[in-house]
Formats: C-alpha cells, sequence, structure tokens
C-alpha cells in the first residue's frame, strides 16, 4: 500500500496533519511506513481540532514522521540514486553537484548545521540558475526569487515545492519564530533550534529538492556505474569510528540499512 491508495478523504487528512507538521507526503515510503503515519497524522488532526495541540507536542510528533521517513528520504542508497540520476541531469542542478555532496557529506558525519547552513545557499543558487542569473548582472529580488518557482511545469511537485520555498523564505521574527526554526534568515543570524531540529530541517530540503527535480520531469532511475558505487561507498562510510559525533556530543539517527 501507499499513499496513492488512499481514498481522497484519508489522503487528504494525512496532507493536512503533515503540514502542521512540516513535512509533505513522501511517496517513496512503504506499506508499514503509511500505517504509521495515518496514526501519527489521525493523532495530530484530533489534537488540532480540539486546539490541543501544543508546540511541544507538535516537535514531538514531527519527529517520529521524521523517523519514518529519513531513511526513505536520506539513507546514502536514496541520496546516491537522486545524485546519480535526476540532480545531474537537472538544468539547474547539474552545476551544482560537489556543493550538495558537501551538504550531503555534513549531514552523514552529524555536523547538521553546517549542512542546513549549505543547504539554505543551495536553494538560493537553484532558483538564481532557475532565472538564468548571470554573475555581474544585477541581483534578482526577493520576490523575483520566490516568483522563480513558477517557472517550472504545473504540476503537484510544484505547488507542494513552492509551500516549503514559502516557508524557508519567510519574514523571520525572533520574538514568533518560523515553527521547527525551519527559515534560512533566522539561521544566518545565528537563531537555531535543537541538533534534532537541524538534522529534521536538512531532511525537509533534500525532501524540497527532490520535489524540484520531480517537478523538471526528472526520476531516480539510473544504471549502476563506478561513479555511483564510489559515491555511495564515500557516504556510507563518513564518520565510521564515530569520532566526529562522539566530540560533537551527539550520535547520527541513520543507521538504518
Amino acid at each position: 500500500m501507499s499513499f496513492d491508495n488512499l481514498d481522497e478523504i484519508k489522503f487528504d487528512a494525512v496532507k493536512k496533519a503533515l503540514l502542521l507538521l512540516g513535512w509533505k507526503v513522501e511517496y517513496r515510503s512503504t506499506t508499514e511506513d503509511v500505517r504509521c503515519v495515518e496514526e501519527i497524522t489521525e493523532n495530530t488532526n484530533k489534537l488540532y481540532s480540539s486546539s490541543k495541540l501544543t508546540e511541544e507536542k507538535t516537535n514531538e510528533l514531527s519527529y517520529k514522521i521524521f523517523e519514518i521517513f529519513e531513511y526513505q528520504v536520506m539513507s546514502p542508497e536514496e541520496r546516491s540514486a537522486m545524485m546519480e540520476s535526476a540532480y545531474s541531469q537537472s538544468k539547474y542542478f547539474s552545476s551544482l553537484i560537489a556543493f550538495v555532496d558537501e551538504a550531503i557529506l555534513c549531514y552523514y558525519r552529524g555536523y547538521y548545521t553546517s549542512s542546513l547552513a549549505t543547504l539554505f545557499i543551495l536553494v538560493e543558487s537553484y532558483l538564481l540558475n532557475l532565472l538564468g542569473w548571470k554573475k555581474g548582472t544585477p541581483k534578482p529580488s526577493f520576490k523575483s526569487l520566490k516568483g522563480a518557482m513558477n517557472i517550472l511545469p504545473s504540476c503537484i511537485e510544484r505547488d507542494d515545492a513552492a509551500q516549503i520555498l514559502d516557508v524557508i523564505y519567510s519574514f523571520y521574527d525572533p520574538a514568533n519564530p518560523t515553527h521547527f526554526n525551519f527559515n534560512r534568515h533566522g539561521l544566518l543570524h545565528g537563531l537555531r533550534g535543537s541538533q534534532e531540529m537541524d538534522m529534521m530541517n536538512c531532511a525537509r530540503i533534500f525532501q524540497f529538492f527532490d520535489l524540484l527535480c520531480f517537478a523538471e520531469g526528472l526520476g531516480r532511475g539510473f544504471i549502476v556505474t563506478e561513479p555511483y558505487r564510489f559515491r555511495l561507498e564515500t557516504y556510507k562510510n563518513c564518520d565510521q569510528m564515530k569520532r566526529d559525533t562522539t566530540l560533537l556530543g551527539h550520535k547520527t539517527i541513520l543507521t538504518k540499512g
């Protein structure tokens, strides 16, 4: 069973709850994943309807969704596959491959804040490529950057990605921060959440990037090549001795597979 197999009413309820928790539907989910997400989102909608969905509860439930989606989005196999296929073929990502690798390597080593900062830079780089901006020419306005999404073909993936971008580029008020501190302005001014929040936000941006590729009409089909094997092994061997994460005072969550 996948999310596509849910009837329209159930699907809309799941999608609504995931939005409240800062996530989008992850179509790569397994049957068991879908069942778990249904349970969490049903609870989320009940709490929301009764005005009991507190910030603490929202964060707790959001992290539970992350634990389900994290492997589908962030496993070395999935990242390697997406890099070898969609990202490399993307008209707007292909020139940024080394930069994307840098963000992924930071994530696997447990440098979540460094990964997130790099990913926010990549968001703007992609948008600039989408607009066809060249060095030496006037920088596009903030409004133009957000509007660049309309250059992509009209589809569900583009609309979902546009909603995520609205949050990333929303006005940042330190007295009333964005949910999950998912905002580039706040991070780059030194205002951030916990390590767990940074880790979740990295996965959110990779979900956003994947949606952009899907909106471009690109999939994850590819032929296994030496570059793919090399990238996969490199990802898997990050912080193999766990020295980096021990020094940083936390451990990586990605231990499956």
